[in-house]
């Protein structure tokens, strides 16, 4: 009877023992490299050549979506799987409750908690994992390339990529680093104020001159709020912007510029301007723009926009780039954006508006190519809820307003949690444009020439 018992113990896996990790899975290409869907935005999109679920970048025919574990490319036109990627025993049994394969599900099942953040140029996929992980996958291939931690010491954070240049640009502890896209060699990393040290990267630009701009917003800490004697920490006292400009092949800072409130975006407007726009509590915002060189970037002309208006920056080659706004000024409303209005960014002057007819309003538009494109919906209600409805997406000339084309869309379900911010916003992509629900909600439609 001893003996049994013993062996029964022995049979039994010691509570501290894990069990070993899975290996990565790498399927690597399967098939032909699609061709891209265009090499600008449709001036005529007509056709929805996709309707999806997953939250998805679309590069060179591929749709490229974080799962919970990785990342899956898919064949835009076929649907079928092209790649896939699965980051080997990572958030197993946690997040969203195990591996994603990314069909086009509802809820949240391709955004569990150890979902990678991605970055997509037109030859590499950067994955940033929860734990400072960094994975950069050939777009082509759907080979490996390289692997990172920016971890250091006792210090986690999730790694944030920006592809920039050739460049991926990430926080870590000792600073603002540049690794090389394609081998993840370290190029340079530039330091920050002390303040800054904890503050993740909001944007990242390249310029003309080898010159690169990252802003953060920093929080000094202070005793205004705290209480030493009860060993209370201190609190944040103050918030300001912090834009660097760094020569993007030494690392060196050459200028640092703090603004006194932080911007609520910092968006490109044209081939030497940034318009870094004012907090949303202030009314009208003021929106500043930047001229940016290697010697700093002064404010060249400051105009504003009313209440919690969006502002769309187009990233043209011309000089002057226009700024789109959807809220009109009269209409003290922040959930009706029936006006469009154009500034022109380098003078801060309006170009041009355009009312949306009556019962109907605008989504958040993208500029793209010379090209407004911008969503024109009815004003939804409580009662529209899981009923079907009818949009158009609009066309314009980003220099006149002028309508280029319009496509109605059809088949659109109002989501269940409707309320009066249920908007559907246009976004950009390879030779196409998205049109999707506001707020995370996951029907997308993809349209093409």
């Amino acid at each position: 009877m001893t003996a049994v018992l013993l062996v029964l113990v022995g049979l039994e896996q010691p509570w501290h023992e894990a069990s070993a990790p899975k290996p990565d899975v790498v399927t690597g290409a399967q098939g032909t490299f699609p061709a891209t869907l265009g090499s600008t935005a449709p001036l005529t999109p007509n056709h929805v050549l996709r309707r999806t679920t997953a939250d998805e970048t679309v590069v060179h025919g591929l749709s490229v979506r974080a799962t919970a574990v990785g990342v899956r490319a898919v064949n835009i036109r076929t649907g079928a799987e092209y790649w896939r990627y699965e980051r080997g025993g990572y958030g197993e049994g946690d997040g969203d409750g195990g591996e994603d394969r990314g069909e086009d599900r509802g809820g949240d099942a391709n955004e569990g908690y150890y979902a990678p953040t991605l970055n997509v140029s037109t030859r590499t996929v950067v994955a940033g994992f929860a734990d400072g992980r960094l994975t950069a996958i050939d777009l082509r291939s759907g080979r490996i390339l390289w692997h990172r931690n920016i971890s250091e010491g006792e210090s986690r954070r999730r790694a944030y990529p920006r592809l920039s240049g050739g460049r991926v640009i990430i926080d870590t502890p000792a600073g603002i680093r540049a690794l090389a896209e394609r081998t993840g060699r370290t190029l340079w990393t530039a330091s920050r104020p002390a303040e800054c040290d904890e503050t993740p990267i909001e944007t990242v630009y390249d310029f003309p001159d080898h010159l690169v701009t990252a802003s953060a917003s920093c929080d000094v800490l202070g005793p205004k709020h705290g209480n030493a004697s009860a060993a209370i920490a201190p609190s944040v006292t103050e918030s300001s912007a912090l834009l660097l400009g760094i020569d993007d092949r030494t690392g060196e800072v050459l200028w640092r510029q703090q603004q006194g409130e932080p911007y609520d975006d910092l968006l490109r407007a044209d081939t030497h301007t940034l318009a870094a726009v004012g907090p949303e509590r202030r009314t009208p915002r003021p929106v500043r723009l930047l001229h940016v060189s290697r010697q700093g970037a002064p404010v060249r002309v400051t105009f504003s926009i009313h209440l919690s208006a969006d502002v769309t920056t187009a990233d043209v080659t011309t000089a002057d780039g226009i700024a789109v706004t959807t809220v009109d000024p009269h209409i003290y409303d922040t959930a009706s954006p029936t006006l469009l209005s154009a500034y022109d960014t380098g003078t801060g002057r309006l170009r041009w508006k355009l009312r949306a007819p009556t019962g109907r309003k605008y989504g958040d538009p993208v500029v793209a190519d010379g090209r407004v494109y911008v969503v024109r919906q009815p004003n939804f209600r409580y009662a529209d809820a899981g009923h079907g409805t009818s949009a158009e997406l609009v066309v314009l000339d980003a220099r006149t307003g002028r309508s280029l084309h319009g496509l109605k869309l059809t088949g659109l379900t109002v989501p269940t949690d409707v309320n009066a911010d249920a908007s559907l916003d246009v976004g950009g992509a390879d030779g196409a444009v998205t049109v999707r629900w506001r707020g995370g909600r996951k029907e997308m439609l993809l349209v093409t020439g």
